[in-house]
């Protein structure tokens, strides 16, 4: 069952769409806020994996307002996922954040215990405030890469 379809009668006031994420149909500066639960993360394990993840992060900042903030969770920590939020034309300060995943059980489908599977236990979540004024490609030469702030500590990573 499709999302939409779940949730058809509970939402009435919803509007579901379907569309590919490297090309939005939506006008500039259409929204605050872009949420993405996995969505990067699937793009980067299918074919032309880059490409396709610099296409759609290129849409979701063409379709944040100004100061827009797109949350992007993820099973990538940041060694990971920075040179992605740092590509040209894009100007962003960005934080982060490690999340402990919840417990829903310790043994895999196959019987294995995961407990204890390095970096399996959290989830990373990136929150990416689009800059005022221009986008790296405009600004002037000495606008430096974003940095990527932890959360909890706000250092740099």
């Amino acid at each position: 069952m499709c999302i939409r379809d779940r949730y058809k009668e509970e939402y009435q006031q919803m509007k579901f769409q379907v569309m590919d994420v490297r090309k939005l149909e939506f006008p500039d500066n259409s929204f605050e806020a872009v949420i993405d639960k996995g969505m990067l993360d699937t793009i980067l394990c299918g074919d032309k994996s880059g490409e396709n993840a610099a296409l759609m992060l290129a849409e979701v900042y063409r379709v944040l307002t100004k100061s827009g903030v797109y949350i992007c969770i993820s099973y990538a920590d940041v060694s990971r996922r920075e040179e992605y939020f740092a590509m040209e034309n894009m100007n962003w300060d960005v934080v982060s954040d490690k999340i402990p995943k919840p417990v829903v059980s310790k043994k895999s489908a196959g019987g294995k215990d995961i407990s204890k599977e390095e970096g399996k236990d959290f989830h990373y979540v990136y929150v990416l405030t689009k800059k005022e004024g221009e986008s790296k490609a405009e600004a002037k030469p000495e606008t430096k890469q974003p940095e990527i702030k932890s959360e909890k500590t706000r250092e740099t990573l």
